[in-house]
């Protein structure tokens, strides 16, 4: 879950990136993502805590800029995006900022 320890969205598809780079031609690479909502114009979310006075940085969810990425990555053939979304009204939820949670399944091309 990239998103939930970054802030930065160009260091994510750096990440991404990376976990791509580093898988066998052919294979399959899971994301798992976390919905957060915006929290501010640089891409952050709104961060989470996980006890009082500790908080996490994390992404906002951008599904478009993700997609744009694997379309233009030379390794990836094919990718799914799959999502939950917390659309309940009043639904307790984990933190008040995330709507869900989504995995892209990508699948990589063979070797030349």
């Amino acid at each position: 879950m990239i998103d939930s320890i970054v802030k930065n969205p160009d260091l994510a598809l750096q990440l991404r990136n990376n976990m791509i780079e580093a898988t066998k031609d052919g294979g399959v690479v899971l994301f798992g993502l976390v919905i957060n909502k915006p929290g501010d114009d640089s891409g952050g979310g709104q961060s989470y805590t996980a006890g009082e006075g500790t908080k996490f940085p994390n992404l906002a969810y951008a599904r478009e800029s993700l997609e744009r990425f694997l379309a233009d990555h030379p390794r990836v053939e094919r990718w799914e995006i799959i999502e939950s979304r917390d659309d309940a009204q009043g639904a307790e939820q984990f933190s008040a900022g995330e709507e869900g949670l989504a995995v892209a399944v990508v699948k990589l091309k063979d070797a030349p």
